[in-house]
């Protein structure tokens, strides 16, 4: 579980967060010209290391390239009537989700970089993310807030608020700013989450991503390069507060707080925050938790976790 931050919320405008994270999607995201984009490649990951005796390592690139297979092929192959609906979802969301970098503690010619995930919200004027990632601005007033989109252009941005008070309830870790280039940028439509849903969380665990070739590959700061978010998916949970149950992919690695939680309409019903670690005897399960961008509705009943 992700620790309690003992600082106070930043900023004194709480409520502005909460109004912008409801009204900054009130307009439709924006339209993709022609049809939905044909499924991505099969994700493979990049050449293991080899050690000097000729074995290979598995790296984290493998574990997280299994997991895209993982979900691809559910997906895929499930019969959820929500599934096909979901797949298309993600081909017309992965363009509003960016990479989050917060540069902050420079000494001379070195300096420290946080990363997480964001996504772009009222017609790509504002971006959401979890407000623990962008912790670094109430320590240092020199901090810089930074975004990658996926076709590995660069946008500045500025921190409007940041909400991490360590509390259940809607808006506890929630981080706002403001773009300084919006122009052209893909958006997300917000919506409350229902229980039961399927849903995909698209972020950049472990700083890593999908290349143009299908790889799984590191980011590179220095270069920019085009990644695109890499896919859990999971169901909203049913009962009290609001979490996600994975149902195929990763386990959510650092780097993926942020990322946006898409149902089947294409709408960010909530940000990923962290991950709980549950054990009851030999059993070991996760829950991935989430701060919800509108208050939790009751499902029609969950469909089965498998087919």
């Amino acid at each position: 579980m992700l620790p309690r931050d003992p600082r106070p919320v930043v900023g004194p405008r709480l409520a502005l967060v909460l109004l912008l994270a409801a009204g900054c999607g009130d307009d439709p995201p924006s339209p993709s010209p022609g049809s939905p984009p044909p499924p991505a490649p099969a994700p493979r990951a990049a050449p293991v290391a080899i050690g000097p005796d000729g074995a290979s390592v598995l790296t984290l690139m493998d574990y997280l390239a299994a997991g895209e297979e993982r979900a691809a092929r559910f997906l895929a192959e499930s019969t959820d009537p929500e599934a096909a609906r979901l797949s298309a979802a993600i081909a017309r969301a992965r363009d509003a989700v960016v990479r989050v970098r917060v540069h902050y503690g420079r000494k001379g010619s070195s300096i420290l970089t946080d990363h997480g995930t964001g996504f772009l919200v009222d017609r790509g004027r504002c971006v959401l993310t979890a407000g623990h990632v962008l912790s670094a601005l109430g320590t240092d007033p020199a901090a810089e807030v930074a975004l990658a989109r996926t076709d590995g252009t660069a946008r500045a941005a500025r921190a409007l608020d940041r909400q991490y008070a360590g509390r259940p309830g809607l808006g506890t870790d929630l981080g706002l700013f403001q773009v300084e280039d919006a122009e052209g940028l893909a958006s997300l439509e917000q919506g409350a989450p229902r229980a039961g849903a399927l849903v995909a969380i698209l972020g950049y665990p472990g700083r890593m991503g999908r290349n143009p070739d299908g790889q799984v590959v590191g980011d590179d700061h220095a270069k920019d390069r085009p990644l695109l978010p890499l896919v859990v998916v999971g169901r909203i949970r049913e009962g009290p507060g609001t979490a996600v149950d994975p149902v195929a992919g990763c386990i959510p690695e650092g780097g993926m707080s942020g990322a946006p939680v898409v149902d089947a309409e294409g709408r960010a019903v909530a940000i990923q925050t962290g991950v709980t670690r549950l054990q009851d005897g030999e059993a070991i399960t996760f829950r991935i938790d989430v701060t919800a961008l509108g208050p939790p509705s009751p499902g029609a009943g969950a469909a089965p976790a498998g087919k």
